[in-house]
């Protein structure tokens, strides 16, 4: 009885993913994982010209360039205009990335790319940002200290993680004390999650370790610092001090050094899927 954990349950709401790191992103109905990892999330990155990954940290009307599949092939959309145009691995050649502490071998995607991406984000050059694709055969690998498998957890251009959990609950908190301190509520796009629950309580997601529906299981491993990009409001490119500055009044941690909103997660085992609407079962932490 002394190693039994207790569960409880969680519905998602909403299921995300982001094929160009820092872009718009995809709402689904479904998200499937394979021996790539999630399917169609964060499979391309940004670069400047030295090849270092760029984010809405340097360029936050990233938001603004959605992504489309169409048909087999990759668009970008610039909001804004509603231009268009489709990603041509044709006219790639063999490249690589630094993001974080990984070089990553990769396909850079051409001129033609680089020049749309750059005219509409960067004033700096007509080619200053590169637009990257992963190589499915040098996919990078979760830390081995997260994950306690002997297996390689794979991942493209996410942080370091395959997977962030959000509970809705949280967010409501949040916009409560954003009230209160005479400061704009903000949505749940502002914190670009692959999973959106609605959960009985706000923050229950610390305790959680694992998450199990029909056909998947998601294991949490490590709770997210949060940076500058949840002060960039994604429907319009515009930063402000908010809410960030509300949130690290009472979600600033120590341990992670940082200001915490959200769990670092991947999925147990491939193939798996998760759907929108679908009854988790959480397992917390002793």
């Amino acid at each position: 009885m002394g190693n039994k954990k207790s569960m409880g349950y969680v519905f998602v709401k909403e299921l995300w993913v982001y094929p160009v790191k820092s872009f718009a992103g995809i709402s689904c109905d479904r998200l499937t994982f394979d021996q790539t990892g999630l399917l169609h999330d964060r499979l391309f990155v940004v670069t400047n010209r030295d090849g270092l990954f760029q984010t809405q940290r340097s360029h936050p009307k990233m938001c603004l360039m959605q992504p489309h599949l169409m048909n087999g092939h990759w668009e970008l959309e610039w909001l804004p205009t509603g231009e268009r145009i489709t990603l041509d691995e044709t006219m790639s050649k063999r490249s690589s990335v630094r993001v974080w502490k990984d070089q990553v071998p990769t396909l850079d995607l051409g001129d033609q790319i680089s020049h749309f991406v750059s005219e509409r984000l960067d004033d700096s050059g007509e080619t200053s940002l590169r637009l990257h694709k992963i190589l499915p055969e040098r996919l990078r690998s979760v830390d081995p200290r997260y994950t306690d498998e002997k297996k390689k957890i794979p991942f493209a251009f996410a942080d370091g993680f395959p997977l962030l959990i959000a509970n809705q609950a949280s967010l409501v908190d949040l916009n409560r004390r954003l009230v209160d301190a005479d400061q704009n509520t903000v949505s749940m796009d502002r914190f670009r999650a692959n999973i959106v629950v609605d959960a009985p309580e706000p923050f229950e997601e610390d305790r959680w370790l694992h998450l199990n529906g029909r056909d998947i299981g998601v294991k949490i491993v490590k709770p997210c610092a949060r940076c500058v990009v949840i002060n960039v409001d994604q429907q319009t490119g515009m930063k402000s001090q908010e809410p960030l500055r509300t949130l690290g009044g009472y979600r600033y941690r120590k341990v992670q050094k940082g200001v915490i909103f959200g769990q670092n997660g991947f999925a147990a085992a491939f193939p798996s899927a998760i759907s929108r609407g679908e009854k988790l079962e959480v397992v917390y932490r002793e």
